[in-house]
């Protein structure tokens, strides 16, 4: 849930990145008791863009961050 957490954080901050492009995160889920450490964690995020071209732009930036946690957490 940490992770998540900060990947909303970092999405969120993309924001303003490229005129046009909107960034939400709707939702995050996961985890059920509080002495548990959660197996999943979901982050739902809306893009929303002005030119189809920012689609690109969005996706390579996404991969990006997704690669940056999986180096970070790699076991």
């Amino acid at each position: 849930m940490v992770a998540a957490a900060e990947l909303a954080v970092r999405l969120h901050a993309l924001n303003g990145l490229w005129p046009g492009v909107t960034i939400n995160v709707g939702r995050l889920d996961g985890g059920g008791a509080v002495n548990v450490v959660p197996g999943l964690a979901v982050c739902r995020v809306n893009v929303r863009t002005t030119e189809a071209n920012d689609e690109a732009r969005v996706a390579a930036k996404l991969g990006e961050l997704v690669a940056d946690f999986r180096r970070r957490d790699a076991v």
